[in-house]
């Protein structure tokens, strides 16, 4: 559980947020079977784009996409993240007058919605 958690936190969110052409290159990457050139031709970006974004998500992450044993634990993060996406934590005053309250039945949970 400590590991999923870890992978989901530490690798997926951290490439959630440090934006999504990171993950998708990460994807276009692996689903490429990690060559560069393809994965490049897969995103419609230049080679070094690919580079530049794998170095990136090295840095990131502490993982690096070009190494087989940190590959497959991005892979593994990946699959994790997507089953059990990070749910970035929401203040309730922004969730508007229904937060909070608890309806009897549902078709009042319908109707405040």
């Amino acid at each position: 559980a400590e590991a999923r958690r870890r992978l989901r936190h530490d690798v997926y969110g951290v490439l959630i947020r440090a934006g999504g052409e990171l993950l998708e290159t990460l994807d276009a990457f692996i689903a490429a079977g990690g060559t560069l050139e393809s994965a490049a031709r897969a995103l419609f970006v230049h080679p070094n784009t690919v580079r530049y974004r794998l170095r990136r998500i090295a840095e990131v992450t502490g993982l690096s996409p070009l190494t087989a044993r940190d590959a497959f634990a991005l892979q593994v993060a990946l699959a994790v993240g997507r089953l059990d996406p990070v749910v970035p934590a929401v203040p309730a005053q922004t969730l508007g007058p229904a937060a909070g309250k608890t309806s009897q039945t549902g078709d009042d949970h319908r109707r405040s919605l």
